[in-house]
C-alpha cells in the first residue's frame, strides 16, 4: 500500500510540476500562503500582488496540487 501510494505522489509532482526545484518552490510559496490565508484581505492582497509571474503559476499550481492530494 505504501508503495503505490508513493507511486501516485510521484506521478501527481510530474503532472503538476516541471522539476524538482519547480516542485520545492512550489511547496515553500503554498507554506508562506497558508500562513496568510486566514488574514484580512487587505493583508494579503499585496503580497499576492507583489509575487512575480512565475511564482503566482507555482503557486496555483501548489494549491491545485495540495486540492487533489486531498480527495
Amino acid at each position: 500500500m505504501a508503495r503505490r501510494w508513493m507511486s501516485l505522489m510521484d506521478e501527481l509532482e510530474r503532472r503538476f510540476f516541471d522539476s524538482p526545484e519547480a516542485y520545492a518552490g512550489a511547496i515553500r510559496l503554498l507554506g508562506r500562503y497558508q500562513n496568510i490565508e486566514s488574514l484580512s484581505w487587505a493583508e494579503v492582497e499585496p503580497v499576492l500582488m507583489g509575487l512575480e509571474p512565475d511564482e503566482a503559476e507555482l503557486l496555483e499550481k501548489a494549491i491545485s496540487f495540495k486540492k487533489t492530494q486531498q480527495r
